[in-house]
C-alpha cells in the first residue's frame, strides 16, 4: 500500500508546478484544448501527436504518456525527471533556442500530456537515413549547434547521456532542438555523479562485458555486467559501467555523431548491441577511407575512454577548447542562432577514385535553364535526374542492350546456349558474374519481342510462364524474387557516406528491386517502387534512384548506369500508367452506370463526375501514387 501511495504520489507531481506563477497559468489545459492530428512516433508507454491548439492554431508536439504502463515499468521517477528538467531549462534558465521548450503539462485519469515545441522536419536521424551522410558544410553547421547546446545544458548542470540522432530533433527553420530528458542528470552539490541508468538503458538481464582497453585505469577491474537496452552506438563507457559520469559523456556521443554524419555510419557497429557494447569498451573503431583529417583529428580526440583525456574535460580546457579545435574555426559562435542553414540534399563523398556528387534532383522543378552549360550537356547525354512527362524511357530499347537479355526473352522455353558472358548480369549457374545460356538477337527484335507486340494476351501469358519456369530451373537468384520474371540484375556496389557493400540487383516485373548479399545469400532488402521514384545518372558507373524517404547511392563498376536508370524508369512508368489506365476505364465504366441509373437526364451531374475523374488522373511523372 505504501509503494502505490508513493506512486500516485509521484504521479500527481509530474502536473503540479512547482516552477514559477507563468507556469502556473500556461498548465491550465486539458486534451479538449488541443486537435490532435496526426503520430509523431511513438515509444513502450508513450506516443507523441502532431496537434494545434484550438483557439490559437499554434502547432505542438503533445507527448501522450499512459499512467498504467508508467507504474506497471516503476518509470514515474524518470517521467517526473524529465518534466522538472524540461521546466528548469525553458522556464528557471529562460530557454534556448536549441533545446525543446515545454509549453505545458496537464492530465486525466488515464493519462498525463507534455506539450513541447513541435520540429517539423523531425529527426536528425530521419535525415540520415534519407541522405546516407552529410557534407562538410553541413556536418559543421550541425555539430556546432549540438556543441552550442550542450553548452547550455553543462552550464544548467543538466548532463544529457543520452544524445544521439533521435533526441536530436529539426524544426521548421531547420537548427536543431535537443530533446528526450528522461535519462539525464542534474548535478548539485548535494549529488554524486554516480548513478545507475533507469530501466530503459540499463535492465535486470546481466551479461558480461570484456574489460576495458588497456589505456583505461580500471584495466584490471574485470568486466562490467549490464545489458544495454535502447540505441547503443553513442553511449560513453562510463556510462556502460554505471562509473562516475561528467559532462564528457555528452562529448563522446558528439563524437560518434560527427563520425556518422561524415561517413554515414556511426563508429561502432555489429550484428548485435552486445557485439557493440564490447567494441566501444574496446575502443574498437577505424575510419574509412576518404574521412577528412581535421575531422578525423576531432572525433579521435573526442572518442577517448578516460573522461579526463577527452576533448572538452577540464583538463583539456574545458568546452572552450573543444570550441577552438581547427574543424570550427569558421564557425562565428556569436552569430550561431542566426545563421543560415544549409540545404540538405542527397550527397555521396568522394571515395575509391570517384569524386564526390550532389544531386541535381528537385522534384518542384521540371523546368529546362538556357544556355549549353555542364548541367545541360549531362542531361543531353542522358544523364542526370530522370524526369516525368517524357524524361524517362517509355519503351525497353533504351535498356535492354546488355549480353544476357536473351536470358528474359519470353519468346521460346529453348534458346540455345552462347560462351558469351557478361558481368552486367547474374549468372543461372554458380557464379554470379556469368550466363549459363544466351543468344545473339538483333536489339529491335529484342525489343518487339519483349513488348510482346502482335500477340493475343493468352499467348503473351503462356510465353511469360515457359520463361518463368526455364528461371525457376536455372537462375540462383530466383528464390528471391517473389516468382516474379527477372528483367535486369548486376553486381552493384550499394553506397552509404563513405561504406559501400556489393549487392545482387534483381530488377523484377510487378515492379520490384531486390537486392540480395551474393556471399551470404541473404536477401538484404527491396527499394520501394512508388509513382515518385526517380533515377540520377551522375556518370557511367554511378547513378542514384530517389525514394519519397530515401536515396540509394549505387556504382556499376561494369559502367551501365544508364541502362539500369533506364530500366528502372520504364518499370515505373509501365506500372503506374496502367494503373492510370485502369482508374480511367473504373470511371468510365461509373460514370456510365450514373447515365444509365438517371436515363441521361442530368447532363451536368455527368459532366461534372467527368471532369473530376480527369482533374485527379494524372501521369506517372506527376508525383502522386
Amino acid at each position: 500500500m505504501k509503494k502505490v501511495f508513493l506512486e500516485e504520489n509521484e504521479m500527481n507531481k509530474l502536473t503540479t508546478n512547482t516552477m514559477s506563477d507563468q507556469t502556473r497559468t500556461i498548465t491550465s489545459r486539458t486534451p479538449k484544448d488541443f486537435f490532435f492530428i496526426n503520430v509523431l512516433g511513438e515509444g513502450s508507454f508513450s506516443t507523441v501527436y502532431y496537434s494545434k491548439e484550438v483557439d490559437t492554431g499554434d502547432e505542438y508536439a503533445i507527448k501522450v504518456l499512459l499512467k498504467s504502463e508508467i507504474r506497471r515499468e516503476g518509470r514515474a521517477r524518470y517521467v517526473l525527471r524529465e518534466k522538472d528538467i524540461m521546466a528548469l531549462l525553458t522556464y528557471f534558465y529562460g530557454g534556448h533556442p536549441f533545446i525543446i521548450r515545454l509549453y505545458c503539462t496537464f492530465q486525466d485519469n488515464d493519462r498525463l500530456y507534455f506539450a513541447l515545441a513541435y520540429a517539423k522536419h523531425g529527426e536528425l536521424l530521419d535525415w540520415l537515413r534519407r541522405l546516407g551522410s552529410f557534407d562538410e558544410e553541413a556536418t559543421l553547421f550541425y555539430a556546432s549547434e549540438i556543441l552550442c547546446a550542450l553548452e547550455f545544458l553543462h552550464k544548467c548542470k543538466i548532463i544529457h547521456r543520452d544524445l544521439k540522432p533521435e533526441n536530436i530533433l529539426v524544426g521548421k527553420d531547420w537548427h536543431i532542438m535537443l530533446s528526450d530528458f528522461g535519462t539525464s542528470k542534474i548535478i548539485n552539490s548535494e549529488q554524486t555523479n554516480k548513478e545507475q541508468l533507469p530501466q530503459q538503458i540499463l535492465d535486470d538481464v546481466t551479461t558480461t562485458l570484456p574489460p576495458p582497453p588497456t589505456s583505461s585505469p580500471n584495466k584490471n577491474s574485470g568486466g562490467v555486467r549490464s545489458s544495454f537496452v535502447g540505441t547503443a552506438h553513442y553511449i560513453s563507457p562510463e556510462v556502460l559501467k554505471s562509473e562516475d559520469v561528467g559532462s564528457e559523456c555528452d562529448y563522446w556521443a558528439l563524437g560518434a555523431i560527427i563520425f556518422q554524419m561524415i561517413s554515414g555510419q556511426p563508429p561502432f557497429r555489429a550484428v548485435n548491441e552486445y557485439k557493440i557494447l564490447k567494441k566501444i569498451l574496446g575502443l574498437d573503431f577505424h575510419f574509412p577511407d576518404g574521412f577528412p583529417s581535421i575531422a578525423k583529428q576531432l572525433v579521435s580526440g573526442l572518442l577517448v575512454y578516460k573522461p579526463s583525456e577527452r576533448l572538452g574535460s577540464a583538463a583539456n580546457g574545458g568546452i572552450e577548447a573543444l570550441k577552438r579545435h581547427e574543424f570550427f574555426k569558421n564557425v562565428n559562435w556569436e552569430n550561431i542562432f542566426t545563421r543560415k542553414p544549409p540545404e540538405l540534399k542527397p550527397y555521396l563523398p568522394a571515395s575509391c577514385g570517384e569524386p564526390a556528387f550532389y544531386s541535381d534532383y528537385n522534384p518542384l522543378s521540371g523546368n529546362i535553364e538556357p544556355g549549353l552549360n555542364e548541367a545541360a550537356l549531362y542531361r543531353l547525354m542522358g544523364l542526370g535526374p530522370s524526369v516525368g512527362g517524357g524524361g524517362g524511357c517509355t519503351s525497353l530499347k533504351g535498356f535492354m542492350d546488355f549480353d544476357c537479355i536473351e536470358d528474359f526473352l519470353p519468346s521460346t522455353c529453348s534458346i540455345p546456349p552462347s560462351a558469351s558472358a557478361s558481368s552486367s548480369c547474374s549468372s543461372f549457374s554458380s557464379t554470379p558474374t556469368t550466363s549459363s545460356f544466351q543468344t545473339s538477337t538483333d536489339l529491335n527484335d529484342t525489343t518487339n519481342l519483349l513488348l510482346f507486340s502482335n500477340l493475343t494476351e493468352e499467348e503473351r501469358e503462356r510465353r511469360r510462364k515457359c520463361q518463368l519456369e526455364r528461371q525457376k530451373q536455372e537462375h540462383k537468384y530466383h528464390q528471391f524474387v517473389q516468382n516474379n520474371l527477372i528483367l535486369k540484375c548486376g553486381l552493384i556496389d550499394k553506397k552509404k557516406g563513405l561504406f559501400a557493400r556489393r549487392r545482387m540487383f534483381l530488377l523484377t516485373e510487378g515492379p520490384h528491386l531486390f537486392y540480395v548479399d551474393p556471399v551470404s545469400m541473404h536477401l538484404k532488402g527491396e527499394v520501394p517502387f512508388s509513382a515518385q521514384m526517380r533515377t540520377e545518372a551522375k556518370n557511367f558507373r554511378t547513378f542514384f534512384v530517389h525514394t519519397p524517404k530515401r536515396t540509394y547511392y549505387l556504382f556499376d563498376p561494369e559502367r551501365h548506369a544508364k541502362d539500369w536508370c533506364d530500366a528502372i524508369d520504364w518499370a515505373r512508368e509501365q506500372h503506374f500508367s496502367s494503373l492510370n489506365k485502369s482508374k480511367d476505364k473504373v470511371s468510365t465504366k461509373t460514370i456510365g452506370q450514373t447515365c444509365d441509373n438517371q436515363g441521361g437526364g442530368n447532363i451536368q451531374n455527368i459532366s461534372s463526375v467527368t471532369k473530376l475523374f480527369s482533374g485527379r488522373t494524372k501521369s506517372p511523372s506527376s508525383g502522386v501514387e
